[in-house]
């Protein structure tokens, strides 16, 4: 993927586009809390 991007590592390529897998992951665990809370 990074060579596809033209990026010269594939660190860059985390480094750059890793926010938004931590992002999702993040909004994933609030909304399964919210569901959860709910269920209580």
């Amino acid at each position: 993927m990074s060579s596809m991007l033209g990026h010269y590592s594939a660190g860059f390529t985390l480094d750059t586009y890793a926010h938004v897998t931590t992002d999702a992951q993040l909004k994933a665990a609030q909304t399964m809390g919210s569901i959860l809370s709910r269920a209580v």
